[in-house]
């Protein structure tokens, strides 16, 4: 039980952030896959990373600027417009409102 209370304290905490979360929209299914093919062959290919990082390394932090920059982006195109929004759902047998 405490460490549920505390995963839930921690989750809270850091929801009160402003921007504590990044809608990222859809990710598709080849994202997910090429992501799972990265890390399973980092994963098995240990002891070959460090030569890797060596010959990537000029490139590393040009990589992450730029996923900063794209995650950025995309924050500053979901944020809210601060207007109401009312999508009628077609639920089958009712009618939903979605405010």
């Amino acid at each position: 039980m405490p460490f549920i209370a505390y995963t839930i304290r921690i989750v809270e905490w850091f929801s009160s952030f402003p921007h504590g979360s990044i809608p990222l929209g859809k990710i598709g299914l080849p994202l997910i896959l090429l992501f799972y093919l990265v890390l399973v062959i980092v994963t098995f290919n240990r002891s070959r990373l460090p030569s890797l990082v060596n010959h990537l390394a000029p490139s590393i932090p040009l990589a992450f600027l730029a996923i900063l920059t794209i995650i950025t982006w995309r924050a500053a195109f979901y944020a809210p417009d601060g207007f109401l929004h009312a999508t009628i759902l077609n639920v089958g047998t009712g009618d939903a409102v979605l405010i």
